[in-house]
């Protein structure tokens, strides 16, 4: 393994230098967390980042270093704390009272488990030491103890969340990649024919054209920046392209010359540029990552790109599109969670700035199909009001209040984790009879390869017995194979129902003490709260709601009219 000491070599002189426990006074002492999850990152710049930061942390606050935790290659998903001897030193060291602060990069450097990420919670507050991280992306600690009590178990469900939506994505993008299929016929994609001989070829002229497609999007530019630079339009911090408009080459008849963000995105995620064929057993392309009703294999044309650089678009992709846990930079409290009940689009956001006020800004609520009226499904434009955002806003809150008033979070928790247990036995009831088929299977297999010894090569009748045994064999293995995945998948949803018990005590605590959090909670804070709680709400013309929460309450759900009725924006 990587020596840290050279890692660090080369960095040292970017570091200030601080005080160490030798000089101690009457300051904080810090203990420093630093974990990378591959061997690639320890070679690479993520140790030193993490270590230069929290260095610079210390500095400015006039702090004491005690010590570096140093993980190195260390998963925070795959490992419990019993896992992590590095962790359990920092642990040991915090109940020994020997620092009182502790630095990571993020949250997720603690842990990514979210019962372990509790336990690491409850040893640092019960010994009255803090945790302070150094990346400007991450919300800070509450100093309240309620709202830090509350917020940081939901802030950590939502961080194991984004590692398990990150994880997933990227095993779905190498799944795609190494898949077999073949190209049954259709369209070419764009920068492809047939030749004379009916073989696929490169049009070599709009390889250019593709490989820049391609970068720009590596190098963070969005579809759509994309499709108006390379139609010649000038874009933000790009510019207007040199070489003018990029016209495309007409191939079919009826296609565009100029591109549109569905042909950018075409070049991007097909594989067919990488050399794979793919396509839908049902004809639905919207099924990409289902393993069952997709078909990917290795095609017989030209590769335009390597499989390498595929990956990376993938992966791209995948980060861009992770919605968990959200980044808010947005003051409105219900963006995501409000919907039109007469049209069903969502309810979205919208800020005016009035001249003739000064510039005063104003800010709404406002039905999707008004603001995208040639996008809307109706003919007709979409009845709803505007909301003022004060007014909504206030009204959701304080119907939560009166949802909540008087909750027992003891009787809802009795009824939840009876429901859970229920789910338990089913499962557990599976997976004894799925064991006793697989032993049952197993015996199987045994038997008929005895069969099989027993068949003597002198029987007129060898060849015809053997295949029989081996077709019973094959047949048996497959089946034991079935059994084997479904007993996988059964002790994952045993795994699915303790994280759902956990999920459930974060929010049943939260809704408990819903007034005092949400009044001490920063803004993002009650953003993070909210979703937390509420499925949907669903608002009509004449201002009612419906709150459909993430879970049941001892309630029915109820209609409540808005003051906004009465005076219409």
């Amino acid at each position: 393994m990587t020596d840290i000491k050279d890692v660090f070599k080369h960095h040292k002189s970017r570091v200030d230098k601080i005080d160490t426990i030798e000089e101690k006074t009457k300051k904080d002492t810090y203990g420093v967390l630093i974990r990378v999850s591959d061997v690639k990152q320890v070679t690479k710049d993520s140790i030193p980042m993490q270590r230069e930061r929290a260095y610079k942390f210390i500095k400015e606050r006039d702090g004491i270093l005690y010590k570096e935790y140093i993980e190195e290659a260390v998963s925070a998903s795959k490992n419990s704390i019993k896992q992590r001897p590095v962790l359990q030193e920092l642990l040991k060291d915090i109940e020994d009272g020997k620092i009182n602060k502790v630095i990571a990069y993020k949250r997720d450097r603690l842990s990514r488990i979210q019962k372990d990420w509790l336990t690491i919670l409850d040893t640092i507050f019960k010994n009255n030491c803090d945790i302070e991280f150094t990346s400007a992306e991450e919300q800070p600690i509450s100093s309240n103890p309620m709202v830090r009590g509350i917020m940081e178990p939901v802030l950590g469900f939502l961080a194991n969340m984004e590692s398990n939506n990150t994880s997933m994505r990227v095993k779905e993008t190498r799944a795609s990649i190494a898949a077999k299929g073949r190209w049954t016929g259709g369209t070419l994609p764009y920068g492809y024919d047939l030749n004379k001989n009916k073989e696929i070829v490169v049009i070599k002229e709009v390889i250019p054209s593709l490989i820049e497609i391609e970068d720009l999007y590596l190098n963070g530019i969005g579809v759509g920046s994309i499709t108006r630079y390379m139609n010649g339009h000038e874009v933000k911090h790009l510019g207007k392209r040199k070489k003018g408009a990029d016209i495309k080459r007409v191939v079919y008849k009826g296609r565009k010359t100029y591109w549109t963000e569905s042909a950018v995105e075409g070049v991007l995620f097909n594989p067919f540029y990488a050399g794979i064929i793919e396509y839908s057993k049902e004809g639905n392309k919207h099924l990409q990552y289902d393993q069952d009703k997709f078909v990917r294999e290795k095609g017989f044309h030209e590769a335009i790109r390597t499989l390498d650089k595929q990956e990376k678009i993938y992966e791209m992709k995948s980060k861009k599109s992770i919605s968990a846990p959200r980044k808010f930079s947005t003051t409105f409290l219900l963006t995501g969670l409000v919907y039109c009940s007469e049209c069903g689009s969502p309810i979205q956001s919208r800020t005016v700035l009035k001249k003739e006020r000064n510039n005063e800004k104003y800010c709404y609520y406002v039905c999707a199909s008004k603001q995208n009226k040639d996008k809307t499904s109706r003919n007709e434009i979409c009845p709803s009001k505007n909301f003022k955002q004060n007014i909504l806003e206030d009204f959701v809150v304080s119907k939560l209040l009166e949802m909540f008033d008087g909750f027992n979070k003891d009787n809802l928790k009795e009824e939840i984790l009876k429901g859970i247990d229920q789910g338990k036995s089913t499962i557990e009831t599976d997976i004894v009879s799925a064991q006793a088929e697989l032993k049952e299977l197993q015996s199987e297999l045994v038997s008929i390869m005895n069969l099989m010894k027993r068949v003597s090569p002198e029987s007129p009748l060898y060849e015809e017995i053997i295949t029989d045994y081996e077709k019973s064999y094959t047949e048996t293995l497959l089946k034991k194979k079935e059994i084997e995945e479904k007993l996988e998948s059964l002790q994952q949803s045993i795994k699915e129902n303790n994280d759902k018990e956990i999920e459930q005590n974060i929010v049943l605590d939260a809704l408990k003490n819903f007034s005092i959090v949400f009044k001490e909670a920063s803004q993002v804070q009650r953003k993070t709260l909210l979703d937390s709680i509420i499925k949907r709400i669903d608002i009509s013309q004449d201002g009612k709601l419906n709150i459909l929460c993430n879970f049941e309450i001892p309630k029915d759900e109820k209609s409540y009219v808005h003051p906004i009725n009465r005076r219409p924006v």
